[in-house]
């Protein structure tokens, strides 16, 4: 199976199977209620090829940021911005008023929206990218990186040393530079720590809010370095030119030079949770296991800037989003799940009706052969999870429920996002009384009112928990399903 593919890639489930199981579940319900399909349309997306690039703009993109699972903000040179509600199926260009380089972006909410780049730019949007304004950032040099640790509190880095500071969600800002004349091309916050990648060698931090920093060169190198990124405060990478990459393990006070095969020169990272990253630059797209480092696109005619960053920590999300030069291209890539997904539990997702209520119905059959897999994430960008409804088991035949068991199941949601839902299967099937069959229902609605015309549910599967450190990807995740809607 391909460990990457445009679009995001899934189990081998085929399109009759899933025909049959859709005509053939949909026809009962919880306590025998009939259900009434919907005329939505709802599409299980099959593997696609890893070249799919897709070019959303003539400009070159050099900045992409993330709220929850959909709502995505990428800009550029000239002053392009596009935003996405649905995970990037569909990018709106919208008017940023200027023709300066972009460099720098946050999301900080569904509404609110941050841009930064050439000549002290700062642009903000309150209404989701749709219209943008200047603020003052009370400096002429170029800003080239944001990083913001809650909905208000924000830093932006650049030229010269300069560090800006925001307490109001960007509308205002405090300048708390360095008296290092340098170039600070990247900064990462999590909470009162923080760190910059900066030229020549060169990575400064702090543990007090950027009052203090601290400079270190890291062993072996005077680079520059492009790209910083923390998952906690204290598991980070930094990359640059020449093909660097250096880890941490105790918040940058050592950094240890991490091979990665080549000397190409690195623009961007995310480290995604304590084991997995993405590193992207001249040509290449890279993921990082735990120190595994596998070439997921290597393409000569493309400079892959920046990947994706939020201030969700840990982010509950495994996809990441590539923005680069070369004609505004952009890709998505994902996590490859376990070694071969023999163990798959039967999913399918159609839209119902329940007592008057339009839903959403997951009906999984248990695959009992393996391993059991017993967690199940699921994701849904664009959408809000409103609700997870009572859901039922059964022991025996499919259409027969009997006696079924009724309860809720329990919603894990995090950092305010509620577009995405852990469930213990485990839980649910032994108060089940072991059944090979659950069912369950979720609500959802569009993107703070807005309801976007097409979107996608990501489903999950783990033996171990989600956001555990030491979770391994290549044995314990087995990330295979996704279904695509269209109103």
């Amino acid at each position: 199976m391909k460990k990457f593919i445009y679009k995001l890639y899934f189990n081998k489930l085929t399109y009759f199977s899933f025909f049959v199981l859709l005509i053939f579940v949909s026809c009962t319900g919880s306590g025998g209620i009939p259900l009434k399909p919907k005329k939505n349309s709802i599409t299980h997306v099959t593997k696609k090829s890893l070249d799919s690039l897709v070019q959303i703009s003539r400009k070159n993109l050099n900045t992409i940021s993330r709220y929850g699972a959909g709502v995505f903000l990428t800009a550029g040179n000239e002053g392009v911005i596009l935003t996405t509600v649905n995970g990037g199926r569909n990018w709106t260009t919208r008017n940023s008023g200027i023709t300066d380089t972009l460099l720098g972006s946050a999301v900080l909410n569904y509404n609110i929206m941050i841009v930064a780049g050439k000549k002290g730019t700062i642009l903000r949007s309150t209404n989701k990218g749709i219209t943008w304004g200047s603020v003052s950032s009370g400096t002429t040099k170029d800003i080239k990186s944001l990083s913001f640790i809650n909905n208000t509190t924000g830093y932006a880095s650049g030229e010269g040393g300069l560090i800006l500071k925001t307490t109001n969600s960007g509308v205002n800002w405090n300048d708390i530079s360095l008296t290092d004349i340098i170039s600070l091309n990247s900064i990462s916050f999590i909470d009162s720590s923080g760190w910059a990648a900066a030229n020549d060698g060169l990575v400064y931090r702090t543990t007090d809010a950027g009052a203090n920093w601290t400079q270190d060169s890291l062993p072996g190198t005077n680079n520059n370095m492009n790209s910083i990124s923390f998952s906690s405060i204290t598991r980070g990478t930094v990359v640059g030119d020449s093909g660097r990459v250096f880890e941490t393990y105790d918040g940058g006070a050592n950094w240890i030079l991490e091979s990665a095969g080549m000397t190409n020169n690195f623009k961007g990272v995310h480290r995604v949770y304590e084991r997995l990253a993405y590193i992207v630059g001249e040509s290449v797209i890279i993921r990082d296991d735990n120190g595994t480092k596998t070439t997921l696109l290597n393409n000569p005619s493309y400079v892959f800037n920046a990947v994706d960053q939020s201030f969700q920590h840990p982010t509950p999300y495994f996809d990441g989003i590539v923005v680069g030069s070369g004609s505004g291209v952009i890709t998505s890539v994902n996590a490859p799940g376990c070694n071969d997904c023999n163990v798959k539990h039967k999913l399918i997702f159609y839209q119902v009706t329940v007592d008057g209520q339009d839903c959403w119905r997951v009906s999984l059959r248990i695959d009992r052969s393996g391993s059991f897999i017993n967690l199940l994430r699921v994701i849904t960008p664009g959408y809000q999870i409103n609700t997870v409804l009572n859901d039922w088991t059964q022991t025996d035949n499919v259409g027969d429920p009997g006696a079924p068991n009724t309860r809720i199941v329990n919603q894990s949601t995090g950092s305010g996002l509620n577009d995405y839902v852990d469930i213990d299967l485990q839980t649910q099937l032994e108060i089940g009384g072991n059944p090979d069959f659950i069912q369950f229902d979720i609500v959802l609605s569009g993107i703070s009112g807005s309801s976007p015309s097409s979107g996608s549910v990501q489903f999950y599967f783990s033996s171990t928990n989600f956001n555990d450190a030491g979770a391994s990807l290549t044995s314990d995740f087995c990330l295979f399903v996704t279904y695509y809607i269209t109103q």
